[in-house]
């Protein structure tokens, strides 16, 4: 995600549906000023690369990137189907 980019608040209402849903947040490179990752109430912050978060993706979640570099992260999903 470039400087000035975001992802509107929303939910996956798809991953509600699917049996054992599970999503995965993990970045590649160390937090900085201006790196956001949100869900529910919740605000990621102070992360290390490697890190990785669980969450519910039919929750509300967003993302915004108002640094001065790119924001660079791993998002994977898992669901039976």
């Amino acid at each position: 995600m470039m400087p000035g980019q975001y992802i509107p608040i929303h939910g996956d209402l798809s991953m509600a549906t699917r049996k054992n849903a599970k999503s995965y947040w993990m970045p590649f490179q160390d937090w900085t000023v201006g790196h956001v990752f949100m869900y529910q109430d919740t605000a990621v912050t102070n992360y290390k690369k490697g890190d990785v978060f669980e969450y519910d993706a039919s929750i509300v979640h967003c993302a915004v990137n108002i640094s001065l570099v790119p924001r660079i992260i791993l998002q994977v999903r898992e669901y039976e189907e």
